[in-house]
């Protein structure tokens, strides 16, 4: 980023700004969406009221139908189980406020909007997974979500990312291993250069002396 935004986050107008977004009537609307949202996530047992019904029932067929043999009725039994146990998910997935879209829509992007005007912040996607080949190139996947472009000249682009690939384990199996969990920074800058250059660390050597660099990957073919 620009060395002119550095002060930006100290500076006194933006700060004041800050504070009269926080204590306007709009934010602390959405402020208190965000806690009922929470709070309607969190386990209440009257949700459970529903249920009561069912319950009763079971409870009245065994007090009344002791001497009956329930193992010859377990696969109905089974089947009420189920219906009882979709029922209660459903019920609860139903009911569940996805808090983390109403933390970047209410709160998260205001407030980088006053600090960068232009911000952007998509809560699902992430940055083009074709950027990623380059910077894990032994990855066969990546996930990346939380994207933000900021408002800046050269749209820094901000984004939580997981890389992963498959390998064979002794007896054949598949196995997943994570090479990379963290947050990327991308930016968009105009330069002299042909193709695209990848600083990576050295984690270790070989038996041989040869660098290693982990999940980084050796030189491709592209890279000189």
């Amino acid at each position: 980023m620009n060395v002119k935004y550095g002060s930006v986050f100290t500076n006194p107008e933006v700060l004041n700004r800050l504070a009269q977004i926080e204590q306007s009537p709009q934010i602390q609307g959405k402020l208190s969406a965000l806690k009922e949202g929470v709070k309607n996530n969190s386990f209440d047992p009257i949700r459970l009221i529903p249920l009561i019904p069912v319950v009763m029932v079971l409870g009245t067929l065994y007090n009344y139908f002791p001497n009956i043999d329930y193992s010859r009725y377990k696969y109905y039994l089974l089947i009420v189980g189920v219906f009882v146990v979709c029922f209660a998910g459903k019920f609860f997935v139903n009911n569940k406020v996805d808090v983390d879209a109403l933390y970047a829509d209410n709160v998260l992007t205001p407030i980088l909007n006053v600090i960068l005007p232009g911000t952007v912040l998509n809560n699902s996607e992430g940055i083009d997974s074709s950027i990623f080949d380059n910077l894990l190139p032994i990855s066969s996947r990546y996930y990346s979500s939380k994207h933000i472009i900021f408002g800046d000249e050269f749209k820094t682009e901000f984004s939580n990312m997981q890389a992963i690939h498959f390998s064979r384990s002794e007896s054949g199996k598949s196995v997943k291993k994570t090479d990379f969990i963290g947050q990327v920074l991308l930016i968009n800058s105009k330069t002299n250069i042909n193709g695209h250059i990848r600083i990576v660390p050295v984690t270790g050597k070989n038996f041989m002396g040869q660098k290693l660099n982990g999940y980084y990957g050796k030189k491709t073919k592209e890279e000189s």
